[in-house]
């Protein structure tokens, strides 16, 4: 069994867009940002630890609550096949 786990508060319902599509960020990371912790479930008070330890030293720092490993990847290669194209051939 994992341990039960406080809720944070969340700001707004723009999350629950990215919870249904497998992640949202419960600390958004800035433009340019270097990093960013990606934890689900029982390790999320870690998480929240980690980025409150690191954030200083890691500025824009993100957060991600994942929320389905599989939506994720989905969602993401999606994405990255999105933006690959086929080389134009001639002939």
């Amino acid at each position: 069994s994992t341990r039960s786990v406080a809720q944070v508060e969340r700001n707004g319902e723009d999350w629950k867009a990215g919870a249904l599509a497998g992640g949202y960020w419960l600390r958004e990371p800035a433009d340019g940002a270097e990093a960013a912790i990606v934890a689900m479930g029982a390790v999320l008070p870690e998480a929240l630890a980690a980025w409150d330890e690191l954030s200083a030293d890691l500025p824009g720092l993100g957060l991600l609550a994942v929320t389905s490993p599989d939506l994720l990847h989905r969602g993401w290669t999606a994405v990255q096949a999105g933006r690959w194209k086929a080389p134009r051939l001639s002939g």
